[in-house]
């Protein structure tokens, strides 16, 4: 019971429920916006939201930043695989270096830009040049691929 008193001398309770309020702290009576955090690293040594400080106020940026990435796949299927694999390449180095959330924005949405055209174009070409009798095996083949592409990356993160 002390502890909680304790806690709520200092941390307000958000109207109309009993849960803290994560973004303000109490002092001296008034109520204060907080203006810095500390993030656990203890499985992520920094993200998104980390970087940029994407929580309270400007928490609604994170959802910004994932419709730019998935506004991009509504631009359409270009029809040279070579400049969308180009465009997705940049586009992620690009978004490897940003240095603010409007920057990352543009590039997620050129990330989103590139990967449509680039699956889509490489799996008819690739279809293209087996026969029909070879398709199955060479589609089931490339989705095992993919799918070993898409969870080794999160593997390696994850052991270093």
């Amino acid at each position: 019971p002390e502890h909680a008193a304790a806690i709520s001398d200092f941390i307000p309770i958000v109207d109309n429920s009993s849960e803290f309020d994560t973004c303000h702290y109490r002092l001296n009576g008034s109520v204060t916006a907080c203006s810095d955090w500390i993030f656990d690293s203890e499985q992520f040594e920094s993200t998104i939201v980390t970087e940029y400080k994407l929580v309270c106020s400007r928490q609604k940026l994170t959802t910004i930043l994932s419709t730019c990435t998935f506004g991009g796949l509504l631009l359409g299927r270009r029809k040279c695989l070579l400049l969308s694999v180009w465009l997705l390449t940049l586009a992620d180095v690009a978004a490897c270096f940003t240095v603010s959330p409007i920057y990352s924005a543009i590039a997620f949405l050129l990330v989103g830009a590139g990967i449509l055209p680039a699956y889509t174009v490489g799996y008819v070409m690739l279809f293209e040049l087996v026969g029909p009798k070879a398709r199955h095996h060479v589609g089931s083949i490339t989705a095992y691929c993919s799918a070993i592409g898409a969870t080794v990356p999160p593997l390696i993160a994850m052991t270093t």
